[in-house]
Formats: structure tokens, C-alpha cells, sequence
């Protein structure tokens, strides 16, 4: 059975609908990509992603999964993973997306729509990661890169010291500042 296709009121967004333990999910693309998804034959598939797997997403979360599907050839299986195929589809070259990560810019797996896809390296996509994860113990602050120590908040970057503050407001200012100056640094959007 084929997957179904909704297309958004907006008219720039579309949604694959997918059937996983008798509940649809909705993977997110771009509205001119339909053609291109629609020549894959066979069904689009949930993959759920390892963090999900690990608890690093909270229970329920309904975006934390990839959209695969697989393609014979020549006797062998593919699989063809959805934000991958997107980025092809929209004139990047197989060996341009082979040789990086596709980051979902912000986060959500099942988003991948164009302008949430970048091609990026292993490097900075581990830098951008989310720090949630409900396996460890939460930060007291509840923000990245702030933590309570000494009667004082602390703002630590990838294990560089940003200062101490009396206020959590200045520390979490301090904190997306360092990050917002790191990722300029390194290129990350």
C-alpha cells in the first residue's frame, strides 16, 4: 500500500502520512518535492532515531523518527533515507550528500523540508546535538551550558569556563551568546 500525501493549506508544505502500531505520523516536506518522492516506488517507512531509542527525546514525541524506504537493484536492497533523497532531488549531487551529514536544522528528524536540511560534517553536527536526555540527571538551571555550583550559576561550553553569575537571566544571556559566537565560528546555522 502506497502512502497517502496531504498537502498544507499554505500550499508550500506537505505532509506523507505513515502508518506505524495503528497511529499516522507525518513527515514534513517541501510541496514542489511531491513529484520527486512520488517516483519512489514502494512505501516510505518510520525509522525511529536512535535518540529516541536512547530516551534522549521525550516519551511521546511524535517528529522523533527518520522516513526511509528501500529500493531493489540488481538483486540488492537499498535503503534510501528521506532527507537524503531530498537534497538529491533538489540538485545536490550523490557525492556531495555522501561525503556529509544531512543536519535537520532544527532538530526534528521528520522535518525535511529544504530549508530545514543543510549538509554539514559528523564534527558539527555532534557540536549542535541537544543536551536533553532523561536518562541523565536534568541541569537545576533547566538551559544548556548552565549549571548551579557554589551558591552561583556557571556557563561551560565545550569544557571552557564563560564565567559565574548571581543572576541565572546573566548566565543564560552569557551561555547563548558563547554558543551563538561558537557556531558563527564553526560555520553551523
Amino acid at each position: 500500500m502506497e502512502n497517502t500525501i496531504t498537502l498544507f493549506p499554505d500550499g508550500k508544505t506537505a505532509a506523507i502520512n505513515l502508518e506505524y502500531q495503528d497511529e499516522t505520523y507525518q513527515a514534513l516536506i517541501d510541496a514542489d518535492m511531491v513529484r520527486h518522492v512520488a517516483k519512489i516506488k514502494g512505501k516510505w517507512y518510520l525509522l525511529m532515531a536512535n535518540a529516541t531509542l536512547r530516551r534522549k527525546f521525550r516519551a511521546g514525541d511524535r517528529t522523533a523518527f527518520y522516513v526511509v524506504t528501500q529500493h531493489r537493484q540488481n538483486g540488492q536492497v537499498y535503503t534510501i533515507m528521506l532527507h537524503r533523497y531530498i537534497l538529491i532531488a533538489a540538485g545536490h549531487t550523490p557525492d556531495d550528500v555522501a561525503g556529509h551529514v544531512v543536519d535537520h536544522i532544527n532538530g526534528i528528524p521528520s522535518d525535511c523540508r529544504r530549508a530545514n536540511l543543510q549538509l554539514t560534517t559528523q564534527k558539527h553536527n555532534i557540536a549542535k546535538q541537544r543536551l536533553y536526555d532523561e536518562s541523565t540527571r536534568p541541569s537545576k538551571s533547566g538551559h544548556r551550558n548552565v549549571y548551579w555550583k557554589n551558591n552561583r550559576w556557571h556557563v561551560k561550553v565545550r569544557r571552557k569556563h564563560f564565567g559565574t553569575f548571581g543572576r541565572i537571566e546573566d548566565a543564560i544571556t552569557k551561555a547563548a551568546e558563547v554558543r551563538a559566537m561558537e557556531n558563527e565560528k564553526n560555520g553551523i546555522r
